[in-house]
């Protein structure tokens, strides 16, 4: 398995103007981390690592040399052990369009001679950390799993962005909007299934969270056309 090179710069360059793919998604995870009500997920397990691995960049600490990617495949390939059957092919067929797409953002990025951006890295291993919370709370795999269908249309225009290197502050702004409600939707699910809950308080949690959940679904699926529609325009 190949591994990729995941930007590591000194200092977060959030100034204004950068419109780089990669300067879009430093921005955005930097609004991300200062709004007040990610503020109050200290303890939420997704917003701990987001934080941690930016400050480890802004201190040029960085020495996370595994492959998020490749991370994330041994997480599907211990679910598949615990697995048998119908329901390990089902999960690996339902997750196998989102990791194609990262890998093609990634491939898409190395072929224009730049590290795959930061934010690539936090939106896999997002969806890695909260695989692996779901898998504990019964039940809740098949509505991570319902979400993660509408996230590849959305990575295939981060990866239009990324080769055109465009500069429409319209395009950017909607770039910005989608990648931080990635964040959100890592970070809200991350909340619910780290809690402790019985097999009764599971059922009860679970029903607010699969209203959450479609309300995501809707927010990507209108992200992705959005994008989508100005990148066409713009061509």
């Amino acid at each position: 398995m190949s591994t990729y090179s995941f930007s590591k710069p000194s200092s977060f360059n959030t100034t204004e103007g950068g419109n780089s793919f990669n300067a879009l998604c430093e921005t955005a995870i930097k609004e991300f981390l200062d709004d007040p009500e990610t503020q109050k997920l200290a303890d939420n397990p997704f917003v701990r690592y987001v934080t941690c691995r930016k400050e480890q960049i802004e201190k040029g600490k960085d020495e996370e040399h595994d492959d998020p990617i490749e991370q994330t495949q041994q997480c599907i390939r211990e679910v598949e052990q615990r697995w048998t059957g119908s329901k390990a092919h089902h999960l690996r067929e339902r997750i196998n369009p989102f990791i194609e797409s990262i890998t093609t953002l990634t491939k898409s990025c190395e072929s224009l001679l730049q590290p795959a951006p930061f934010g690539v890295a936090i939106a896999v291993s997002g969806f890695r950390i909260v695989l692996e919370l779901a898998t504990k709370a019964h039940g809740a795999v098949e509505e991570i799993l319902s979400v993660l269908e509408e996230v590849p249309p959305l990575l295939d225009c981060y990866k239009m962005t990324a080769m055109s290197q465009q500069n429409s502050p319209q395009i950017s702004k909607a770039i910005k909007k989608s990648y931080k409600n990635i964040l959100q939707f890592w970070a809200y699910s991350a909340k619910v299934l780290s809690k402790s809950y019985t097999r009764v308080t599971l059922s009860s949690a679970m029903r607010p969270f699969k209203q959450e959940i479609q309300t995501f679904r809707e927010k990507f699926r209108e992200d992705s056309k959005q994008v989508s529609q100005l990148l066409i325009a713009s061509g």
